[in-house]
């Protein structure tokens, strides 16, 4: 984006709610002024304003006024035209561009710049103009200013591959699902572990041919084996909905949401058919869809309530180590006394991993399975009587014989040295 916008004067930033064609006009015409092109300001940005608000907003009047400055973009009399371009389409290459069309160049060069700014604007476009084009049954032309995009982008697998999945909507939409269903087959493959496809659009191409399988089953399987010679995968007959619902679970920002979750979609979330979903959204969301696939087995062994306890203690313990200060966290730890000063928390304290923020904690649980909160919360808050606490605790390590600590063959098993000295510093 600094490459785009960088080289051509200085931007003037507008509000990011100036999508109002007077606001992109004066923007517009800033930016030439600024970029020495003033001459076209009275050509130029009473257009390029008229179709931002149809094609993409301000981004839109921003990056074609950039492509103007970087000539990237000409204008001569007769309109706007992509420097060099001329890919043989009707209406489109060295002519001048119809706002479609236009739209379709703006984005893929944005899209080459910085693929997460531009590429759902280049879909939108793409989509806009494909439909345009059908709209004047010329379904060839449709077709090509998807595969123009798609050879474009030939070394980005990511967004090559989207893009095949916006075409073959396109297929199914005009006319064509066997087409569009044997580039589908195509893309995934017989093995999908082979395939430079980023995982992300996997699935989404996986989520296309479910979306049409209500309607096209017997093509989509007569589609797969002619492109793969292999029957088409079971996981293909998941419902979408299914895979929606799963994404729910698994991203409830709480343990307590995510039961919550649960008891609002027990039986879809129980259902064998979720195990196949997790499985799905390994590819999207890894470590969480791990994590329920072991939380789903462990429901249907002990049951809801057995397999969420330690969960929900992650939550508490969560909860009571970001509290503000140490007299909301006594405060906290006495009303949860009963799950709080358990070993089942220090073990739920240590799944956390913040070592530096929970190492003060692990302490006070300890010291007070020993001796109670307030002998605990006293050490972290009076240096001197952790001091001496500390000092006591090893005067009687040291008055015990040795004979009596736990050995084992070969040498004791001595017990842990005295823990470090607790600073009286916040939670925070």
């Amino acid at each position: 984006m600094a490459e785009m916008f960088g080289r051509d004067g200085p931007v003037i930033d507008l509000d990011d709610d100036a999508d109002a064609p007077d606001d992109i006009e004066q923007y517009v015409a800033r930016r030439l002024r600024a970029g020495g092109r003033g001459d076209l300001v009275e050509q130029v940005a009473p257009v390029l304003a008229g179709r931002a608000t149809e094609f993409g907003g301000f981004l839109y009047g921003e990056v074609l006024t950039s492509l103007i400055l970087r000539r990237v973009i000409d204008v001569s009399a007769e309109g706007l035209v992509v420097a060099g371009r001329d890919d043989g389409r009707r209406g489109v290459g060295s002519r001048p561009l119809a706002p479609g069309a236009e739209a379709v160049d703006t984005f893929r060069v944005l899209t080459e710049t910085d693929p997460t700014a531009g590429l759902p604007h280049l879909v939108t476009s793409l989509d806009n103009l494909a439909d345009h084009f059908a709209g004047l049954d010329r379904i060839s032309d449709g077709v090509d200013v998807y595969s123009t995009c798609v050879d474009a982008f030939a070394e980005s697998p990511e967004v090559r591959d989207t893009l095949i999945i916006e075409r073959t909507g396109f297929h199914v939409r005009y006319g064509d699902p066997p087409t569009g269903f044997r580039e589908l087959a195509t893309l995934l493959g017989p093995d999908e572990t082979e395939t430079n496809t980023p995982d992300a659009v996997v699935l989404a191409a996986r989520n296309a041919l479910r979306g049409h399988r209500n309607r096209h089953a017997l093509d989509i399987d007569h589609a797969w084996w002619t492109v793969n010679r292999t029957g088409s995968p079971d996981r293909l007959s998941l419902p979408p909905e299914q895979i929606s619902v799963a994404l729910g679970w698994i991203t409830a920002p709480t343990w307590r949401q995510s039961k919550s979750y649960l008891a609002a979609h027990e039986e879809e979330l129980l259902a064998d058919s979720t195990f196949v979903a997790l499985e799905e959204l390994l590819l999207l969301v890894a470590p969480r869809a791990e994590r329920h696939l072991e939380l789903l087995d462990e429901i249907l062994a002990a049951g809801i309530d057995a397999a969420y306890r330690p969960l929900l203690l992650e939550d508490l313990v969560t909860d009571w180590i970001s509290v503000a200060n140490w007299q909301e966290s006594r405060s906290f730890a006495e009303e949860h006394a009963t799950e709080l000063i358990t070993r089942e928390a220090e073990i739920a304290l240590l799944r956390l991993g913040h070592a530096q923020t929970t190492v003060v904690h692990l302490a006070v649980l300890g010291l007070a399975q020993q001796d109670g909160l307030e002998a605990a919360y006293g050490c972290v808050t009076d240096r001197r009587l952790a001091a001496d606490r500390m000092a006591a605790r090893s005067a009687r390590r040291s008055r015990t014989p040795s004979s009596s600590w736990p050995c084992s063959k070969g040498g004791c098993s001595a017990s842990r040295s005295p823990p470090r000295h607790i600073s009286p510093s916040p939670v925070h």
